[in-house]
């Protein structure tokens, strides 16, 4: 009885941190943003810096441009394909949600949504300002802030909505 007792304690698999079980269950959103920011907004916004700088001289103006380009374009390349992503897996779980859980999920999504693009804007477009101001060319200086803000929302992302997922029951 000992024996057998210590060896269920030996043979017990820790419990997964906080860090690795929050990046499990997010991870599989992470192709659709890719997608979204890297072949759709990310030259849609390029190309509007490029556009934007032979009319404008304003920096702020040029990276305003940018930074509303970039929104629009990945939210609507990004919608259809998570809603596209959301059929087939409840198609593959033979899954059926109410409407109370609807609602909640996209509640939660907008919480999400609204502190992770505000973050994102701000970075966006002060990267990108910077960039331009000290020298770099407004399409590069586009994809480069882009580039290193879509960085952090890959990395903080997961972290953010797996603590709003948690907050609720709590």
């Amino acid at each position: 009885m000992i024996k057998n007792k210590l060896e269920e304690e030996l043979y017990q698999e820790p419990e997964e941190s906080w860090l690795r079980k929050a990046y499990r269950q997010e991870w599989p959103a992470m192709p659709n943003i890719l997608v979204s920011h890297f072949l759709v907004a990310m030259p849609a916004a390029a190309g509007a810096s490029y556009i934007a700088s032979k009319v404008l001289e304003s920096n702020a103006a040029i990276s305003g441009i940018a930074t509303a380009t970039d929104t629009v374009t990945f939210w609507t390349a990004y919608f259809p394909l998570e809603r596209l992503i959301e059929k087939y897996r409840k198609r593959k779980d033979n899954e059926h949600h109410d409407a109370p859980r609807r609602i909640s999920r996209l509640a939660e999504s907008a919480v999400f949504g609204l502190c992770m693009e505000t973050a994102y804007i701000a970075m966006r477009f002060g990267g990108q300002y910077f960039l331009q101001k000290y020298g770099m060319e407004p399409a590069f200086a586009s994809a480069a802030a882009q580039a290193g803000s879509i960085s952090l929302f890959v990395l903080g992302g997961p972290l953010v909505r797996y603590a709003l997922r948690q907050w609720p029951e709590k």
